[in-house]
């Protein structure tokens, strides 16, 4: 078998069917970047806090000013399937679109704390934000499990929580993934 490196996907076999079964080694670090971290969140409110996020990647030039509405609906209405705050301090609003040509992903920090409706009735504290195409729900689903995985450790929350600079943040998910094998 032969096996193809192509960024962080590898492709096995040599066949035209071989080649189709593409096997990802996904890093969220190569997903979140310094300028798509906000340390010190200033909204307190679910709605307020998915548009601080989404303002950011329009600043970014990641989503265009009026796609802003349309996401934070999507988000909205994922959110009334389930909530996606999963206690601990946590939450991950996600959704997928047409109008998102890329995964992004936006990691917030609050120190005040989110009444995001959080299973366990606590504050969120930790926001991943993450917006995917509507095609590519293999990767929007390999990265919710990766951020899931990074999250379950109460010492690396605790970090996050704490962090004061978006660099920090990224070098914390980094050193966390390392630490996981991945």
């Amino acid at each position: 078998m032969v096996e193809h490196h192509v960024a962080n996907v590898v492709v096995v076999g040599s066949s035209p069917i071989a080649r189709s079964r593409i096997i990802f080694r996904m890093k969220l670090s190569d997903y979140i970047f310094e300028k798509q971290i906000v340390v010190g969140l200033k909204s307190k409110k679910k709605k307020e806090v998915l548009a601080e996020l989404l303002s950011l990647l329009i600043r970014l030039k990641k989503i265009s000013p009026r796609s802003k509405e349309k996401i934070i609906s999507a988000l909205l209405a994922r959110e009334r399937l389930g909530s996606t705050a999963l206690g601990q301090g946590i939450a991950i609003p996600h959704t997928r679109l047409e109008i998102v040509k890329k995964p992004l992903i936006v990691v917030g920090i609050s120190k005040q704390g989110i009444d995001f409706d959080s299973l366990d009735g606590e504050p969120v504290f930790i926001i991943f934000l993450i917006l995917s195409p509507k095609n590519l729900e293999g990767v929007h689903l390999k990265i919710l499990a990766g951020i899931s995985k990074i999250l379950r450790d109460k010492y690396f929350l605790n970090r996050l929580k704490e962090a004061s600079k978006p660099k920090q943040v990224k070098e914390l998910i980094k050193v966390q993934e390392k630490s996981l094998g991945r």
